[in-house]
């Protein structure tokens, strides 16, 4: 395989890993914005345009894209402030112990890198398939296995990092994330306390099937943390490729109204093929809702301004794809892994103390 195609796919590999999956839209990509606020960006005669004058007009234009590119640059300063972190307490710990920075991660590292297998090859190849343009995995083999065992390299420090400032009383991070204001109101379902020292925000899509994939994680987010955290359900049916989500929106909203939603959420989720409107009465009837009332709610279109004003709001916040989520006004995109959740939510919880 010539090294042109081993960087082909060491970069399909890199792009699919680190995409959270999502239904989305068709978006174009943007430029972070300037890093201070304050700066003057123009000047019109004795008007001064200042970059947080251009960033506020940017998030009235485009709010999509602002918030993609304010949360990729927050991403990338966090992870170069986590390895200058790492270098950090690497160099420490081997002053400690009298040695190298290298000398310590290479007696160190090996403990913690798994060897990989053929079944771990094929099960991130199978993972990857629909993207290596019809490669083989014999085809890709070395450049995956190379991959997978950087990566294995890269978590392994990681995971001494994570052991050295578990341990560490002198690292204390200040750098925030962007925190979004999503508006509140009492017709939206809500699961948790109101007084929750976590609040997430989900917008969702009841025939997405990225939302259905992440019912699991925010099932388990509330199995772990109880009361501390609050869930809250926005309405964002992706009405030009899912064409039953927005009656499916509706519906739900007529179950709210009957004090069922989320029974009807989760037999909706438990069904996604099974979303047109003789199937949303069947689900209605089964839980026992008032079904008359249910279908003059439906095919009368009492729901369509909640769904409205849900999907209004969603994408004044900049939100374009489903399932979105926002921790404590902390974006998060797809149907990412429940640790990624996990990490958030015990950040919230820390920074509430």
């Amino acid at each position: 395989m010539t090294q042109w195609l081993r960087s082909l796919i060491l970069a399909v590999v890199l792009a699919a890993l680190a995409a959270g999956p999502a239904c989305a839209r068709t978006q174009s990509a943007a430029a972070p914005p300037p890093a201070s606020p304050s700066d003057v960006a123009a000047r019109l005669g004795d008007r001064t345009i200042t970059v947080a004058d251009v960033d506020k007009k940017w998030h009235e234009l485009d709010a999509a894209s602002y918030m993609r590119s304010t949360q990729e640059q927050y991403d990338l300063r966090s992870r170069v402030l986590d390895l200058m972190i790492g270098d950090y307490l690497i160099e420490q710990e081997a002053k400690k112990r009298g040695v190298t920075a290298d000398e310590l991660l290479a007696a160190e590292l090996p403990k913690r890198v798994a060897e990989v297998t053929e079944a771990d090859l094929q099960a991130a190849y199978m993972q990857m398939r629909s993207q290596m343009s019809g490669a083989s995995l014999d085809a890709v083999r070395p450049a995956l296995k190379a991959f997978l065992e950087r990566q294995r390299k890269t978590d392994a420090r990681e995971a001494l990092v994570a052991e050295l400032r578990a341990k560490a009383s002198d690292v204390d991070v200040s750098l925030d994330p962007p925190r979004y204001v999503v508006p509140a109101s009492a017709e939206q379902p809500v699961r948790g306390p109101a007084d929750a020292p976590v609040e997430i925000v989900e917008f969702s899509d009841f025939q997405c099937p990225f939302c259905g994939r992440a019912r699991p994680t925010i099932d388990q987010i509330r199995k772990t943390f109880g009361d501390k955290v609050k869930i809250v359900f926005r309405d964002f049916p992706l009405t030009s490729i899912h064409p039953q989500a927005y009656q499916a929106a509706e519906a739900g909203e007529c179950a709210r109204q009957q004090g069922k939603f989320w029974e009807f959420h989760d037999a909706l989720f438990a069904n996604q093929r099974a979303l047109s409107e003789d199937d949303l009465k069947r689900h209605a009837a089964e839980l026992g809702l008032d079904t008359a009332k249910f279908a003059a709610c439906l095919d009368g279109g009492q729901a369509k301004a909640h769904v409205d004003a849900d999907v209004k709001e969603g994408e004044a916040l900049g939100v374009s794809s489903t399932p979105s989520f926002f921790i404590n006004g902390r974006f998060v995109a797809g149907a990412l892994p429940y640790a990624t959740f996990e990490k958030i939510v015990n950040e919230e919880l820390a920074r509430k103390k």
